[in-house]
């Protein structure tokens, strides 16, 4: 009897046509399939490490429920759920292990029956959490709250009440990240005291009721690290807001900047704002009122809007200083700031490098800071041209004696020769030759024009 053949050639075969030879011809076969077929009565502890020893290391497996139990030792059990996580069911509880409950675990998704298998001894708060995540709470988790809360109560059905205490159900919020309106669904009521509401606050205040609300509360969900926690949404800010101080307010405008303009009066101080300014991440202005609020606009607070880069409200006419200007171009690299700054600021070097940022600046310049080369760069980018002095224009016209729209186009004669590019030219001596289409993106309308200066 050849060994490849084997498993196919003892499946079927009726217990009683089983002889000694061919038990043994199974054994030496190397095919750990074969413990799935072997009648009981042929399995001895010797053939059983014989089978398992020579087997090569591969994907079949066996049933552990066929052999019989008094030779189940906790070397075949370990192997035999290493090697097919459902053979838990066949191994005597005593000999369950840690490594077995992790693995029926970690491999059962879908499978909640095979959690009653896990004797009690084994079941711990981690083992619990991994349970949670492996069947429920993975990545791509995607049941309905209905659901969820039905398969979690599902899974802790399986654990021990000594278990599930307080901390426990605190672990799910912090270690599982399972939702809080899942957890609390879940939570007993004699957990839900004022320790648990604080826990609570911490992840989702929408499930903390409002006659429990208090500083406690309040500290909890200002000071939380997570996301959210709807501290933002004013419908829970508003009341809460009553039991503000100054450290939680700090607290609150370093998570929560955008919220300035939401704070009780006493507490919108510049120094305050200073700090909402810096930890924003928006490009945004909207934490004063412009019109009731401008006596927060100190210089420190201007300063922190140059620095975060962003746009900046209209300062106040006193903070212009030289000195401020100064501070305005080392950290406000972005220029937002430049186009409010007094025109008796501005100078050759900072003007050239705000038009070297973004030529938009060149509309906020005074005339006499446009150089010839900015405004032949600016009038062909038409959204620019006003900005462009009228005598460059003119003075254009009379040396060239072709109309403006060449200004800002002059090229080599091989460029015009080989690019065509509308309203472009080129000076040979004092002629200049000018090319120009008649009708836009028409390049039949193609004409050229000769002028002399």
């Amino acid at each position: 009897m050849l060994h490849n053949n084997i498993v196919s050639a003892i499946e079927w075969l009726p217990d009683y046509l089983f002889t000694e030879e061919i038990v043994e011809a199974a054994v030496e076969s190397k095919e750990i399939e074969v413990l799935s077929h072997i009648p009981g009565r042929f399995l001895t502890p010797e053939r059983i490490e014989r089978i398992i020893a020579g087997s090569t290391d591969n994907w079949h497996s066996f049933e552990l429920r066929n052999i019989p139990e008094a030779c189940r030792s906790g070397a075949v059990c370990d192997y035999a759920t290493r090697k097919k996580t459902k053979n838990i069911t066949a191994v005597p509880e005593a000999m369950v292990t840690r490594g077995m409950a992790e693995a029926v675990i970690r491999n059962g998704r879908g499978d909640f029956d095979i959690l009653a298998f896990i004797p009690e001894r084994l079941w711990d708060a981690q083992l619990a959490y991994s349970a949670l995540r492996s069947y429920i709470y993975d990545p791509y988790y995607t049941d309905s709250r209905t659901d969820a809360v039905m398969k979690t109560e599902l899974i802790l059905g399986y654990v021990p009440i000594g278990v599930k205490t307080q901390e426990f159900y605190y672990g799910m919020l912090d270690q599982v990240k399972i939702s809080s309106t899942v957890t609390d669904a879940v939570v007993p009521p004699r957990f839900k005291n004022a320790a648990y509401y604080r826990k609570m606050a911490e992840h989702d205040l929408s499930l903390v009721p409002t006659r429990l609300y208090s500083y406690e509360i309040l500290h909890a969900a200002v000071c939380s690290v997570e996301g959210k926690n709807f501290i933002t949404d004013p419908q829970f800010f508003k009341p809460l807001s009553a039991y503000l101080d100054d450290m939680l307010v700090d607290r609150l405008m370093e998570k929560h900047p955008y919220m300035f303009g939401e704070l009780p009066k006493r507490f919108k101080t510049p120094e305050r704002l200073v700090i909402a300014i810096n930890n924003s991440k928006r490009e945004t202005n909207c934490y004063i009122d412009g019109e009731t609020e401008q006596s927060l606009l100190t210089a420190e607070v201007c300063k922190a809007f140059v620095r975060r880069n962003g746009n900046c409200p209209t300062f106040p006419e006193k903070v212009w200083t030289q000195k401020f200007v100064d501070y305005c171009m080392e950290y406000g690299t972005c220029f937002r700031w430049f186009r409010q700054m007094p025109k008796e600021f501005q100078t050759s070097a900072n003007t050239q490098a705000a038009y070297d940022y973004s030529h938009h600046h060149i509309c906020d310049f005074a005339k006499r800071f446009i150089t010839p080369q900015m405004a032949k760069e600016c009038y062909r980018e038409s959204s620019y041209a006003r900005a462009i002095p009228g005598h460059f224009l003119t003075e254009f016209c009379r040396q060239t004696g072709l109309p403006e729209m060449f200004y800002g186009g002059e090229s080599t004669m091989l460029s015009l020769k080989n690019s065509r590019a509308d309203y472009t030219y080129c000076k040979i001596g004092n002629t200049c030759l000018a090319f120009y289409l008649k009708e836009q993106y028409e390049p039949s309308s193609a004409h050229l024009m000769m002028t002399r200066s």
